[in-house]
């Protein structure tokens, strides 16, 4: 076994329900291959017939880059699969805390578990992100029937946005106060792990770098200069590279203010997430004309608005103006743009990292 499967956990009337978390058996792919290899006496006849039966029953070997593809994602739909793992880190959320711990044992390990808990979706997203311009493409051969390219089409890859943004709420970053009264930091003595958050506050835990995190798994590779480039060619239905950056900035700069000072401070991290994105993107000199105009035209109205506004909040106003210095200094100075590096996120790659 090289590497592990996502576990199919659902969310059933406040339990989780595991008695499919795995497979039992082999795939429809794995029997096609089985039989095209050991079928004794096969002609090439009886071969090419076992795999025009393999697409009509919807198996298809993609590229590593098509929707259809997802290294831990259940199912053959990415936008429900994220709609179940949102659901279920709510539930894991919800029940987590020091009761889980046994007797004796530290409460400093539950920070090395909160990831697990906190990006438990973080699959379900990446699967989700393959769907926003994506196109689905074969290694098709001449005359087998197979369709080479296709676009994902306009209205799933508007509903997989849609979950994407909402995963930037602050509701959907914060954490209950039971669970940040539990993280502490690590005893003396304690080897540094890279399963925990980047100590961003020291010994204490940082509910912002956290969101940072999340934030940036979100953003990032929705605004990654290849993906941008593809939403920039003309497609029947699917959103342009300039709607992606429109509903990620009304999503942060444009929502309304926060009553709560927490859910606010998340919300600015989420702000800052997407403006180092865009910034990024267009500073990126392997980026497509097209990918730095649309990036610039998002920068422009995003500098236009900040302008305007003022708040009362000193922690608010030194972020609102920090925001406006950087859009001022790259759109009149654009050769001064460092990239910066994307939000540190712990490993989550089981095999690999």
């Amino acid at each position: 076994v090289m590497d592990y499967l996502a576990p199919n956990v659902q969310l059933k009337v406040n339990r989780f329900e595991l008695s499919d978390a795995y497979p039992k058996d082999v795939g429809s792919y794995d029997r096609l291959m089985v039989r095209w290899g050991y079928t004794p006496n096969a002609d090439k006849a009886t071969l090419d017939a076992m795999v025009r039966d393999g697409y009509a029953a919807g198996n298809v070997y993609p590229r590593d880059s098509d929707p259809r593809w997802a290294e831990y994602d259940w199912g053959k739909d990415p936008v429900a699969w994220l709609r179940t793992t949102q659901e279920v880190r709510r539930g894991i959320l919800e029940r987590f805390g020091p009761e889980q711990l046994k007797v004796g044992e530290p409460v400093y390990g539950l920070q090395l578990r909160l990831n697990l808990a906190y990006l438990y979706h973080r699959f379900g997203i990446q699967a989700a992100q393959q769907y926003v311009g994506g196109q689905y493409q074969t290694n098709a051969l001449a005359g087998d029937g197979q369709l080479p390219v296709e676009w994902v089409p306009g209205a799933r890859q508007k509903e997989a946005l849609d979950l994407l943004v909402a995963a930037l709420s602050p509701e959907n970053l914060d954490l209950p106060d039971r669970v940040l009264a539990a993280l502490p930091g690590a005893p003396s003595g304690t080897a540094e792990t890279r399963e925990r958050f980047a100590p961003e506050a020291g010994d204490a835990f940082s509910l912002l770098g956290a969101a940072r995190s999340l934030a940036g798994l979100v953003v990032r590779p929705l605004l990654e200069p290849q993906r941008a480039a593809r939403l920039t060619l003309p497609t029947p239905d699917g959103p342009a590279l300039d709607d992606v950056i429109r509903r990620l900035a009304s999503a942060t700069w444009g929502a309304p203010p926060d009553a709560s000072l927490r859910r606010a401070a998340l919300r600015r991290v989420t702000q800052r997430v997407v403006l180092d994105a865009l910034l990024d993107l267009a500073a990126r000199p392997e980026a497509s004309p097209e990918v730095r105009a649309a990036a610039h035209s998002g920068l422009v109205r995003l500098r236009l608005s900040l302008r305007a506004r003022i708040s009362r909040d000193p922690v608010a106003e030194a972020h609102l103006r920090l925001a406006e210095r950087d859009l001022r200094e790259y759109l009149e100075q654009p050769e001064v743009r460092k990239l910066q590096s994307p939000p540190p996120v712990p490993p989550g790659r089981p095999i690999g990292e």
